[in-house]
Order: C-alpha cells, then sequence, then structure tokens
C-alpha cells in the first residue's frame, strides 16, 4: 500500500532556516544602521544645511550699581559720572559670524608672532605690552579675535536688517527677539566666532563731577556739567562657542545680553562740556564717546542647540 505526503500548508516551511543568534546579528546591524540615519547635525539629504539659526533674543544690563535709577561711574581721569539715562533705541543688522575649523584645537594665532597688543607668549599665556606684569591666557584671546573680527576666513549670515525692540539699560528692563532671517536661515560648515549687532540710536544723559580737588577743572560756581548726548550706529560684538559640522545638532539659537562696562567714560577730556567749551573739543567728546561705545559695550552670549 503506497502512502502519499500532503504538502506543508505552513508559509514559512520553504523560507530558509535562520538561528537565533543570526537573527539577533541583523536585528542589531538594522538598529545601528537607523541610529546612524537619524544622528544630529548630519545633513544626509541633498541640499540640506550644515546648520541653521533659530533665533536671538538679547536684554541689556550694566556693570556698576543703580540706585534710585542712576549709575554711578568713576573715570580714570578722576571725574564722576552720574548717568541717568542710557537707552539703546532700536536693534538692527544682526549678523552671525563662522570660521574656519580649526583642528585639534590649534590656536588661530602663532605665539611667536602675538596679535597687536600683546607681546612674550609663552606656556599658555602673553604678556600686555603696555604693561608686561599682566599676562592674558590663549584661550582669552582665542575669544577677543573672535569677538572683533580677528580671525580671517569668517563668512557671515545676516540675520536680520530691520529695526527692532529698544532697551532700557539701567533699568535692565525690555528685550529684543529676533527668529526671522531676511534670506535662508542657513549657517556655513565651521566654527561659530561672533555675534555682531547695530545699534541705531543710544541715547545717555546725566551729569559730570569733577573730583580732582588740587587743580579743578570746572570753574567756580560750576559744580555738576549736564549732557545729553544721542549716538548713531554703534556696532557691538560678542563671541561666540560651539560648531557647525556633522555629529553636532544643527539648530543654534544664541541667548545675549548688551553689557554695558563701568569703563564707559574712560580717557574722555568731559570739562569739553564746558559754556566756553570749543566746537572743536566737543566734537572730540563726541567721537570719544562713540568709539567707547563700541569698545565698553559688549555681548555675553549662551549658544543653545537642538
Amino acid at each position: 500500500m503506497m502512502h502519499s505526503t500532503a504538502p506543508d500548508p505552513r508559509p514559512d516551511a520553504l523560507m530558509p532556516r535562520t538561528s537565533a543568534r543570526g537573527a539577533a546579528a541583523a536585528t542589531a546591524r538594522l538598529a545601528l544602521a537607523l541610529i546612524v540615519l537619524a544622528g544630529p547635525g548630519c545633513a544626509l539629504d541633498d541640499g540640506q544645511p550644515w546648520g541653521t539659526f533659530d533665533g536671538l533674543s538679547l536684554d541689556a544690563r550694566i556693570d556698576a550699581p543703580v540706585e534710585e535709577g542712576a549709575a554711578v561711574l568713576d573715570t580714570n581721569r578722576n571725574y564722576r559720572v552720574r548717568l541717568d539715562a542710557l537707552l539703546v533705541e532700536g536693534v538692527s543688522d544682526a549678523t552671525i559670524h563662522t570660521g574656519p575649523l580649526d583642528a585639534g584645537g590649534a590656536l588661530s594665532f602663532d605665539p611667536r608672532n602675538p596679535p597687536p597688543g600683546y607681546t612674550n607668549c609663552h606656556a599658555d599665556h602673553c604678556h600686555l605690552v603696555d604693561n608686561p606684569a599682566i599676562i592674558v591666557l590663549y584661550e582669552d584671546i582665542e575669544a577677543e579675535l573672535r569677538a572683533t573680527g580677528g580671525t580671517e576666513g569668517t563668512t557671515a549670515l545676516l540675520v536680520f536688517s530691520d529695526r527692532v525692540g529698544d532697551l532700557d539699560v539701567l533699568a535692565a528692563s525690555g528685550s529684543v527677539d529676533i527668529d526671522r532671517c531676511d534670506g535662508p536661515c542657513h549657517l556655513d560648515r565651521g566654527r561659530l566666532s561672533h555675534v555682531e549687532v547695530t545699534l541705531p540710536r543710544v541715547r545717555l544723559r546725566g551729569t559730570v563731577l569733577d573730583r580732582q580737588a588740587r587743580a579743578p577743572r570746572f570753574p567756580e560756581g560750576i559744580e555738576t556739567l549736564a549732557f545729553d548726548f544721542v549716538l548713531d550706529d554703534v556696532v557691538v560684538r560678542g563671541p561666540l562657542a560651539g560648531r557647525i559640522e556633522r555629529g553636532e545638532a544643527p539648530g543654534v539659537r544664541i541667548e545675549a545680553t548688551l553689557v554695558t562696562q563701568a569703563a564707559l567714560f574712560h580717557d574722555l577730556a568731559l570739562d569739553a562740556l564746558l559754556p566756553d567749551a570749543s566746537p572743536e573739543s566737543l566734537d572730540d567728546l563726541r567721537e570719544g564717546l562713540a568709539e567707547n561705545l563700541a569698545r565698553h559695550i559688549v555681548i555675553e552670549t549662551t549658544t543653545r542647540r537642538r
């Protein structure tokens, strides 16, 4: 008697057999591939940018005590300034600068040929030309070069050019938030270098007291001199930290503070405010104050990635 064998109805009967260890290995390879594809900062699709600008927030403060709405600043020429108002009327032309990626943390300057203002670079620091007793660490010099645009090969993204927001520096009130660009918000591959912002109009109002007891500079009967300056298109800068490259989250958001330093009125001949001072001396004072604003209003930044 002959017996026939019916075909196995199970659909996997004709499939090749795989060991449990082989299946686990295949699953692991697939999971690893998915992780790589989903990794942050990997612009795998054609035309995707290395990085994107995700916004900038800006507030302001002064590095001096503020009492009854005024800040008191002593200058290196023995004047005392009572600053009653420091108003930033608008913010415009914010620009983010990126520089070339350095290899292994290499310096952007040659210690054998120090940047202007520095000398005798060795170990991890340089000395100041004007005061060799003062040392400045390499990392602080790098931050200064980034903040002042002193490194070569940088590219820039104009975030926006409209005038927005007002800041009352003495009251530490008001904030400016920017979340748009004039064009594509794309950042080039490289090292985040510095942010640069134009302040279209800065107003300073207050009084000056001569603290020089011997040979006073104000005539008898004049105790203080009043001032009310409006200066246009002051450009301020601040360093940025981070890199735009594969493996980094592409989104860059900057939280920034305009910090007015206590040296704002240093090196200024404030007796140019006297009623009988020449127009030329008043022009020199205005020009010096404009330079001091650019030098002593700095931007402190924190970079957020996402």
